[in-house]
């Protein structure tokens, strides 16, 4: 079975201007959001490009680990958009924000730009069903 994760990350531009950029960019290199012969897609992608729009990827139940290889392309294809969009001399910068839930009730990673907008958080609840 292995141990498996929540994962979720949003990217977004400082400028709403920004975001047909940014979009273009994401939907030209970011991996995993195409079905494969199975089927089967890694990450689910919503679009929101309405007031300070926003492109989300996410996965649940997932094994995300580093040496898998679809795994390794998104993270890849993250550390691009890092330093093509959130350097200090970008001339469209942008913010990407991180988290990933583990099984484990502590195991929970964040990681972000710098000068983030804090727009992605993790909030616990009971549910009955």
């Amino acid at each position: 079975m292995g141990y498996r994760s929540d994962v979720g990350f949003i990217f977004y531009p400082d400028k709403e201007e920004d975001f047909p950029v940014m979009k273009l960019w994401l939907d030209e290199n970011m991996p995993g959001t195409t079905k494969d012969e199975d089927g089967y897609c890694l990450l689910d992608k919503y679009v929101y490009d309405g007031h300070l729009p926003y492109i989300q990827y996410g996965a649940e139940d997932v094994k995300w680990y580093e040496g898998y290889p679809e795994i390794a392309a998104v993270e890849e294809a993250i550390d691009q958009f890092i330093k093509l969009f959130c350097a200090e001399d970008s001339h469209t910068p942008c913010h990407y924000e991180h988290v990933r839930i583990g099984e484990e009730a502590e195991d929970i990673e964040t990681w972000f730009s710098n000068d983030c907008k804090w727009r992605m958080h993790v909030r616990r609840e009971i549910v009955v069903d």
